[in-house]
């Protein structure tokens, strides 16, 4: 292939992958958007429902790498939580989760080897 006919076929080729880009964005948004937010309305509205956020309580502290996976593990055991730092993440959960929630994450930094410094009860 020729330079001219490079550029001859980079011009047909550009309007067409546009149209297709922006045709494939808008379905993304128009199915993508009512899914997640069923599944933020589902999965996650509910168990932060009648929470109060100024009651919560430390758990214990975390790297900020585990930060992710901690906030995952305690939404799969339905317990709200606000895990927030900057290099220690701490981690405040409901008065009546505190125990359980040290329990779950103990157990699991031992089994995944990450640090977990829960506070003393």
């Amino acid at each position: 292939m020729n330079e001219s006919n490079a550029k001859q076929h980079v011009k047909e080729v550009t309007p067409r992958w546009h149209r297709f880009s922006l045709r494939s964005l808008m379905i993304a948004l128009l199915f993508l958007g009512p899914i997640s937010a069923w599944v933020y309305d589902h999965y996650f509205s509910d168990i932060y429902a009648g929470v109060v956020f100024e009651e919560f309580e430390a758990v214990g502290g975390i790297n900020s790498d585990d930060a992710d996976h901690v906030v995952q593990l305690l939404h799969d055991n339905r317990i709200p939580n606000i895990v927030e730092g900057s290099r220690i993440y701490g981690i405040p959960v409901p008065p009546k989760h505190v125990e359980r929630a040290i329990r779950i994450v103990e157990t699991d930094s031992k089994r995944r080897n990450y640090w977990f410094e829960p506070v003393s009860q």
